[in-house]
């Protein structure tokens, strides 16, 4: 009756109906940045949230915009190391990200500019259980993106911010506001370095003075207090590092990482066929980066095959003699993964004469009942392919029933 060729004509068709109906009753409609889709209707507002192209779309076209883009306003993402943050929902979403946010693009013109009315932070709350975890999602980044969006852009500077904000938190204390401190935590990632496996501590603030200690797991105070200048080299296998800005108060944030290295550690891996863009973690050294992943999945730390297997060869970058791997994989069904439904292993000293591997497997209890460790006759070599198949479609009966499943690793150790 319409001539409407597709979903995206019969959206914009609703739209401009409903607009239409609402504009009779003295009311303006404002919607997601969807409902550009197929023809944007007459005197919408949008709300442009699936980053900034909506928006520039919108006042392109002379409607009123609002930016909220999900790289700088929803504060329902992670804002510090999720093994130390509530679970949220995922992202990564720091203080000083939403403080660099710049909610007037560029591309538009003088004119245009005037129809971008201003920024919003949005706080969902599938995974948030009360307004006090509330207060902790939205306080400190509500007063970072506040000054973004009050101040103009030559007088904003972020160590002058949280030099303030300091002083503030003095008073949201008293207020008795749920205010999260993860900004005030360094950043920690493992780095590789010619081959060796580094912690490396980014302050949370640039130029403040860091400490930090090397300990073992389940024990407490046993490493000397050092001052950090530049990523360490860690000695032991098996290393909890800890570390915090040194400030004269009694206040300790400190970020911590348990870093379990191996034979595979910090070497480079490659793939016969390259995970998924969306499961792209750090490439191959998320394999060999020491860092277990954690549960529920932050997605940098584990790559993902949809429908493909997972080939990934390592070059130990001299002959070792090794007789242990272990290979961790995620198995969650409701999500459409499964662990793999076979692993192969294979030695070489040259990367061109290829031998098998016969492994004995042991599921441990202990330390990660995720991973699988295969002992095997020890072989001198110096490259390691490990083949792990993917199990296929998804059974009936399962979330995702008939699509492609897909199979997700986090670590590999090679002893």
């Amino acid at each position: 009756e319409n001539n409407l060729k597709d979903e995206m004509a019969l959206q914009s068709y609703f739209i401009q109906r409903i607009e239409k109906h609402l504009n009779s009753k003295g009311k303006q409609i404002i919607g997601w940045d969807e409902i550009l889709e197929g023809g944007l209707a007459p005197n919408a507002a949008v709300m442009s949230w699936r980053g900034t192209e909506g928006g520039i779309e919108a006042a392109h076209l002379h409607h009123p915009v609002v930016m909220t883009p999900g790289s700088h306003c929803y504060f329902d993402h992670y804002q510090g190391n999720p093994r130390q943050e509530p679970v949220a929902i995922g992202g990564y979403t720091t203080l000083e990200k939403v403080y660099s946010f710049q909610p007037m693009p560029e591309k538009l013109t003088a004119e245009e500019r005037t129809y971008i009315l201003g920024a919003q932070g949005n706080v969902w709350t599938e995974y948030i259980n009360t307004s006090r975890d509330v207060e902790y999602m939205a306080v400190p980044r509500m007063s970072a993106l506040a000054e973004v969006l009050w101040t103009n852009e030559t007088s904003r500077n972020y160590i002058h911010f949280t030099e303030r904000l300091t002083e503030f938190s003095v008073l949201l204390k008293k207020m008795d506001v749920n205010m999260a401190h993860s900004w005030q935590r360094p950043v920690l990632s493992t780095v590789a370095q010619n081959g060796v496996l580094k912690v490396e501590a980014i302050p949370p603030i640039p130029g403040k003075k860091m400490m930090f200690e090397l300990t073992k797991p389940g024990m407490k105070n046993n490493g000397a207090k050092m001052e950090y200048v530049a990523p360490i080299e860690l000695m032991d296998k098996n290393i909890q590092f800890r570390v915090w800005v040194d400030e004269n108060d009694s206040t300790r944030y400190e970020s911590s990482l348990l870093i379990r290295s191996s034979l595979a550690s910090a070497k480079q891996v490659s793939f016969a066929k390259a995970p998924s863009e969306h499961y792209p973690g750090k490439g191959g050294f998320t394999l060999v980066d020491g860092i277990v992943g954690a549960l529920p999945r932050i997605n940098s730390e584990w790559l993902g095959w949809s429908g493909e297997d997972m080939i990934a060869t390592i070059d130990l970058g001299a002959k070792q003699t090794i007789s242990t791997t272990e290979i961790g994989s995620l198995n969650d069904p409701t999500n459409w993964i499964y662990k793999p439904s076979e692993i192969q292993l294979e030695w070489s000293v040259d990367n061109i004469v290829w031998k098998d591997i016969i492994y004995s497997t042991i599921v441990p209890i202990r330390p990660n009942p995720r991973f699988k460790i295969m002992k095997f006759k020890p072989v001198d070599a110096r490259y390691i392919r490990i083949s792990a198949k993917n199990p296929g479609l998804i059974p009936a009966g399962n979330p995702g029933a008939g699509k492609n499943s897909w199979i997700f690793f986090d670590e590999i150790f090679i002893e």
